[in-house]
C-alpha cells in the first residue's frame, strides 16, 4: 500500500514540477517577445531623432514630432514617449479614456502581462496638466517601470537625477523632485491620494500636493515646485507594503 503512494506522490510532485516549469518557460518567452517589441519601438525612434532635424528646443508648433510620427501612425493612443538615461526605461507612452486597456496590452495590441506604459485618463497632453501621472507595471525581469524602485537609494537619484519625457509635440526633462512608497485604496483618511491630482483649482491645492510629495519623500532633493510648472508623476507597484506604490515626482525643467 506504502508503494502505491509513493508512487502517487511522485506523481503528483512530477506533475507540479512539469506545470512550474511550463509557467517559468512561458513567462520567460513572454518577456523575451516584450522585450523584443520594446526594443524595436526604441531603436525606431532614436534612429528617427538622428536623422531629423526638430528645431530649436525640440518643439514642434501643433505638428507632431517626426521621431513619432510613424509610431502614432502604427497606433493612435501614442501620446508620448518616457526615457530615464541609465536604465532601461525608454518606452512609448499611450492614453486612453479609461485605465484598464493598457494594464495587459501591449503596444501593438496583443494581450501581454507586461502592458504599456500609460497616462492617467483624467490628464491632458496636449494643453498639459498640472500633473501628468503615468503608469507602469514593476516586472520581475527588470522591465517596464520595475527600474523605479531603484529610487529608493539617493546614490541612484543623484545619477539619475533627469527623466525625459516627450509629448508627441515637444520635448520635455523633468528633475526629480520627490520619491516616496505609498499604501493606496486603502479608505484611510491619512492617505496620499497623489493618483487623484492632476488639475489644480488653486494654487494652494497645488502647494499643498507639492509638500505632500515632499513631505513623504524618503530623501531631500532641492527641488521645489511652484503654480505654473509642471509636475510628472510615474507610480508603479511596490511590495513591502500592503498595495504598495513606488512614486517619483519630478518637475519639468525651466529651460524646457
Amino acid at each position: 500500500m506504502n508503494k502505491i503512494w509513493n508512487r502517487i506522490l511522485i506523481l503528483v510532485l512530477a506533475l507540479i514540477f512539469l506545470v512550474s516549469g511550463g509557467m517559468i518557460v512561458r513567462y520567460f518567452i513572454a518577456s523575451r517577445q516584450a522585450e523584443h517589441q520594446y526594443d524595436q519601438l526604441a531603436r525606431q525612434v532614436h534612429q528617427a531623432e538622428k536623422d531629423t532635424e526638430t528645431g530649436k528646443n525640440g518643439i514642434s508648433e501643433n505638428k507632431v514630432l517626426p521621431q513619432y510620427q510613424k509610431l502614432l501612425k502604427q497606433n493612435p493612443d501614442l501620446v508620448g514617449w518616457i526615457s530615464i538615461e541609465g536604465t532601461t526605461i525608454d518606452y512609448p507612452v499611450v492614453q486612453t479614456k479609461d485605465n484598464e486597456r493598457y494594464l495587459h496590452c501591449a503596444f501593438d495590441g496583443t494581450e501581454s502581462a507586461h502592458g504599456c506604459i500609460f497616462a492617467d485618463a483624467s490628464c491632458s497632453l496636449v494643453k498639459p496638466s498640472d500633473n501628468i501621472i503615468l503608469y507602469g507595471h514593476h516586472m520581475k525581469d527588470g522591465s517596464m517601470f520595475a527600474a523605479l524602485d531603484q529610487y529608493k537609494n539617493e546614490s541612484f537619484w543623484q545619477e539619475h537625477p533627469v527623466i525625459c519625457f516627450d509629448t508627441l509635440y515637444r520635448q520635455g526633462r523633468y528633475e526629480v523632485m520627490a520619491v516616496f512608497v505609498e499604501s493606496v485604496n486603502t479608505g484611510g483618511t491619512s492617505e496620499f491620494r497623489y493618483y487623484e491630482f492632476t488639475e489644480a483649482e488653486n494654487e494652494k491645492e497645488f502647494q499643498d500636493f507639492v509638500h505632500g510629495c515632499i513631505e513623504r519623500s524618503i530623501y531631500t532633493t532641492g527641488v521645489w515646485a511652484e503654480p505654473g510648472d509642471e509636475i510628472l508623476t510615474l507610480s508603479t507597484c511596490e511590495y513591502t507594503k500592503n498595495n504598495g506604490r513606488m512614486v517619483v515626482v519630478a518637475k519639468k525643467k525651466l529651460e524646457d
